[in-house]
């Protein structure tokens, strides 16, 4: 730490030890980069991670299990519209952009897209526990003209757009994946408990049971012999012809 750079210190006055992000919070440590140096970590000021590790036999019964679920149905919900706005957003643009009008509401859309990803972030930080470093704040330039075609030219803007578009195929696989297999290890879990209600079948063997088998049902085709009508309709062989 050199003179010129402010001290982040904890509560009690003491120094931090562990990793920090650019704004003062704890970090993520990863490893270093192929070639980057000595082995060791370093501070991902992209984001950081405020939960702990969950032991395999006790994740289906965390909390952070589900509230992980519930981040993926909501951004299955969330994905169709986030895909519209942004189909929206590059057909308006680039059918209304050569008059003043288009201008605007090209502008505004483009900087909407900042509260699509602000929206994602809070939902980040609120199921998943990890913060997710925010971009620069949006400064609007003196001017109209100006500040049309800085809105318009929002690089944080554009890759908000792009994240939504990205992020349409991605929640709908994962929301997927995810409750299939939900549903696939809670019923074979729970199998003991509502198979008592499934209606009885009857197997070919003649023994009854309850819920899909396996087994054949012992019905076959007949067969005809010369004497048959080819009229029977059980009757499957070109049988009676001469």
């Amino acid at each position: 730490m050199t003179p010129d750079q402010p001290s982040v210190a904890d509560p009690d006055g003491t120094t931090p030890s562990g990793p920090r992000t650019a704004d003062g919070g704890p970090g993520r440590t990863v490893p270093e980069l192929a070639g980057a140096g000595a082995p060791g970590t370093r501070t991902d000021p992209r984001f950081a991670v405020h939960r702990a590790p969950v032991p395999f036999a006790r994740a289906p019964f965390a909390g952070v299990t589900w509230r992980e679920f519930g981040f993926l149905w909501l951004a299955l919900v969330l994905a169709p519209f986030g895909f519209t706005y942004t189909v929206f957003t590059v057909s308006f643009t680039g059918g209304i952009l050569a008059t003043v009008v288009g201008l605007v509401v090209s502008s505004a859309l483009v900087l909407g897209g900042r509260g699509w990803g602000a929206m994602y972030r809070s939902m980040a930080r609120t199921m998943l526990s990890v913060d997710v470093t925010a971009p620069a704040p949006y400064v609007r330039p003196r001017g109209f003209w100006r500040t049309l075609w800085s809105g318009l030219a929002d690089g944080t803007g554009w890759r908000a757009l792009a994240f939504l578009l990205v992020t349409f195929p991605l929640a709908i696989a994962a929301a997927v994946v995810s409750t299939v297999l939900l549903a696939v290890g809670l019923g074979g879990m729970t199998h003991w408990v509502w198979s008592r209600w499934l209606p009885a079948q009857q197997a070919g063997d003649g023994t009854w049971h309850r819920g899909a088998s396996s087994a054949s049902t012992g019905t076959s085709t007949p067969r005809c012999d010369s004497s048959a009508s080819c009229s029977s309709a059980r009757c499957s062989c070109g049988c009676g012809r001469t």
